[in-house]
Parts: C-alpha cells; structure tokens; sequence
C-alpha cells in the first residue's frame, strides 16, 4: 500500500523539540530571541559590551524619572497643590499690584475671580487710580420684554456704550450692582424716557448716582415715564440728589400723576440763581375725576423772581395766576433795563393754568405801565415791553383749556 503523502508531509515538519527545556520555566531571558542572527565570534565582545552599556542608558532616565517623582511629591509645584492648600498673596500686596493698572486693565482683572473683584471694588486708593471719565449723557430707557436699557454717551470722542438689564434682574434691583462703572461716571445729562418708575428701581438709581464722583448734573429729562407706583417721599428724595445743580429740568408727558407728587416743596430744591429752564408739559393724571391741577403755584416764581433769576417757563396745569405773571413780567423787564449792553428775549408758555385770564394778564401788565401786545398772527402769544428799555422783550404764552364740546341734543 502506497504512504499517504499528507502524513509524510507531517512528519518532515514536526514541532522541533526545545534544546533548554528549564528556559520556558524560568524567568531569564532568552538569547535565542535578542539575537536571531549569527553573530561574528570577533564582534561578539564587542557588541556584548555595547549591549550592556545601553542597558545601562536606558536605566538612567527611568531613574531620574523616579528621582523626580519622589522630588514633586516631597515639594509640589503651586499649579498642583490645591487651590485650599496654597498661601495666597496678602490683600495688600494685591492692591498695591493693581494700583499700576489703568482702567481697562482693570476692569479685566476684576474678572478674574471673586477674591480680586472683591479686591479692587473695596480697596480706596485703587479706586483713586481711575481716571473719571464725562458721561455726556446718561439714558435710561425701556427695552422688549421688560427690559432696560442704561447707554452712557460721551460727545468729544464720538463713543457709546450701553447694557442691558433684564426682567429677572429688575425684580430686585437691591442684590444688582454696578458702583464699580459708577465710580469713574462723571455724568452731565441724566435722560428717563418710557420707564415706568417704582421706589426700588429709582432707590437704586440714586445709590449708584452717589457713588459717582463729583455728581453734578446740568440737565433732568424725564419723557413718557410712568410714576404711577412711586411714591411722593422717594421721589422727593431723588430730586434732592439731582437738583443742587440742575439748569435744564424737563418733565414730558409723565403718566400716573397725582396731585401731590409734582409740588411746591419739590421745585425748592432747585438752585434760584443756577436754574435756566423749567418744562413741565402733557401731564397725564391717574385719576379722571377729580380736578387735574398740580401743586406748582405762585410760591415757585416768587421764589425765583426775588432771585433775580428769570428762567424760560412751561408750565402745564398749575396753580399760576395771572397777577404773578405779570409780577413776574415786570420784574424781568426791570432787571432787563438795567443790563442794556445786551438785547435780552424770554419766552414763557403758561398751559391750561384755571387761575389764568388773558383778559387780566393784560389789565395787569397795562395797571404796571407795560406795553402788552398781541401777535396778529399767533393766537394768545403776547410782546410786553416796559417803556424805559423797549428793546427787551417779554413773550408768553397764555393758552386756556379747552372746555368740553356740548354733545349733540344738548
């Protein structure tokens, strides 16, 4: 019978048997594997040689690696301590660093975390470090969904910046503050248009208003503001703040009003001599009924006539009389006579004023030896001129009420 050739084939390559049986037990190492070729038997001192010597370089770095692990764990670098286990720098030493910072420099570092931000805004002489800068006008305005809207303007370099306040932040504008922007504020022109106004948005208005240095502002707008839910005390109170220095007050179509919330006693706290022009305009009452008449009667011009001090008047819905108008008029024509290197003009509007008669404004003026003339072409607009100087001219504007049309059947 012919051999199978598959079983001969086996049997030419049958597993070789091992030379060193104890090796595959044992943990030496094997020549046959580091050394697979033949190795001449002159090199072969020499590449054994070799073979030790980078046994031994490669040894080293791992023996510095463990040099320098033990090295770290004994001294640890500050990058890898915990920030609880680091020695912080002194609060001193940190505010001295931050007084050679200038102002945006500043602000970035306040970013930073919570410790420097605490830092700058309640260390003294870092805060002396920033410059002030003139807010040529300051706006306060509403925004969609509830929003406002603050935007501080600076005409001589043509720059506008402006943030957003939202809803949820509104709510309790107490835990809000902004005194760090505030500070180095030296606002000239403060602007609320379409803002409804309450006690804690106007309280934090002015607890920001007296952070800000040397706070003196020339010019008050008030336009569309709501002032139904403020109170005549906190209003009062803020006015007090704004009004030492105030040339221009401007108080536009405010809505929500009551009697006692735009008076007398509020107008008292105007400079006499500093003040040039008063605008009261459109008020809008929060009741329908009962008489719309605002507290601002002849004690405010009196006030301001025996300063010598005659501003630009418009005065809708209050207590003027037609014998203080014309008080007023001649008093302003006498001090006109006496600076006659100068043509002087004033304008006054008198609005809706019940107390105020065209017919006894003229018969008043007439009784103090002053021209009064009516504009042929403009209804209501008087030229009173006194005799002595009749170059300086006293223009006003008397308009009436309008009383309710009669309807129809009636």
């Amino acid at each position: 019978m012919a051999p199978n050739p598959l079983e001969s084939s086996r049997s030419v390559f049958r597993q070789r048997k091992s030379s060193f049986p104890a090796v595959e037990s044992s943990k030496a190492l094997d020549f046959r594997r580091l050394f697979k070729q033949v190795v001449p038997p002159d090199r072969l001192a020499d590449r054994r040689l070799s073979f030790r010597s980078n046994q031994k370089m490669e040894q080293v770095p791992s023996l510095l690696r463990r040099c320098v692990s033990t090295i770290r764990k004994r001294n640890p670098l500050p990058s890898e301590v915990p920030w609880q286990f680091q020695t912080p720098l002194p609060n001193e030493i940190l505010a001295k660093i931050f007084t050679q910072l200038e102002g945006a420099d500043l602000r970035s570092a306040r970013a930073v975390c919570g410790r420097w931000h605490r830092v700058i805004e309640h260390t003294k002489y870092v805060l002396d470090t920033l410059t002030p800068r003139p807010i040529s006008r300051f706006v306060v305005r509403a925004a969609a969904r509830g929003a406002l809207e603050l935007r501080w303007c600076i005409y001589g370099s043509a720059q506008a910046k402006s943030l957003l306040l939202g809803a949820q932040q509104l709510r309790a504008p107490d835990a809000l503050s902004l005194e760090f922007a505030f500070r180095h504020f030296e606002i000239q022109r403060v602007i609320f248009k379409d803002v409804s106004l309450t006690n804690d948005l106007l309280g934090f208005f002015r607890r920001h208003f007296a952070v800000a240095p040397r706070f003196a502002p020339l010019s008050l707008v008030f336009e569309g503001v709501d002032v139904s839910a403020l109170s005549p005390s906190v209003f009062e109170a803020f006015f007090a703040d704004v009004a030492p220095h105030l040339e221009t007050i401007q108080l536009r179509s405010l809505s929500g009003l009551r009697t006692d919330i735009l008076n007398d006693r509020l107008m008292r706290h105007l400079d006499a001599s500093k003040v040039r022009s008063i605008e009261i305009s459109a008020p809008k009452f929060v009741f329908a009924h009962r008489p719309k008449i605002l507290r601002v009667s002849d004690v405010t011009l009196a006030r301001l006539s025996s300063e010598g001090n005659f501003p630009a008047l418009h005065l809708e819905r209050c207590q003027i009389t037609s014998l203080m108008l014309a008080h007023y008029t001649e008093n302003y024509l006498k001090k006109a006579a006496q600076e006659t290197s100068r043509i002087q003009s004033q304008l006054c509007t008198i609005k809706k004023c019940p107390a105020v008669s065209n017919k006894v404004y003229e018969s008043e003026c007439r009784r103090r030896s002053l021209s009064c003339e009516e504009d042929d072409k403009k209804r209501h607009f008087y030229s009173v001129h006194a005799d002595e100087n009749g170059e300086a001219a006293f223009t006003i504007s008397l308009i009436a009420d309008e009383l309710p049309k009669p309807l129809d059947g009636h």
